[in-house]
């Protein structure tokens, strides 16, 4: 009797050890895959002035999210594209002060938060791009 319960401890231990490195190998391949799929995304988004003089992002609206084809299933990415300059600016254009000189030069700047996430992990990026008009 007691030969059966080492046992068992000894099959409970194996069987999480297991279950452990199976869960390390899923975490080492999404953190490996991750960042080159959020560059991948960053590679689409190309800020530009279009000839109405509105800004767009072709490719990816301000804020899109998608999954990855059947290469990486369960995984889902969400982008977003952001002034920094903000609403800062036009403040400073409706009190009629001159803007800050840190916000003249921010003037066209986006800022670009990728997320990709997969079974209750994540990774982010954050980067930032000028355009130029």
């Amino acid at each position: 009797m007691v030969s059966i319960s080492i046992m068992a401890l000894v099959f409970v231990s194996l069987f999480r050890m297991q279950s452990g490195s199976v869960n390390l190998v899923e975490a080492g391949r999404f953190y490996t895959n991750a960042p080159a799929l959020a560059q991948e995304i960053l590679g689409q988004i190309r800020p530009e002035k279009n000839p109405s003089g509105m800004e767009e992002t072709p490719g990816i609206s301000k804020q899109a999210s998608d999954h990855f084809a059947r290469q990486y299933p369960g995984m889902t990415w969400k982008c977003q594209v952001m002034d920094v300059a903000g609403d800062k600016k036009q403040d400073t254009e409706k009190s009629g002060e001159e803007p800050e000189p840190i916000l003249s030069h921010a003037q066209g700047l986006k800022k670009i938060v990728v997320s990709i996430t997969q079974a209750g992990r994540t990774y982010e990026i954050t980067t930032f791009r000028h355009v130029h008009f």
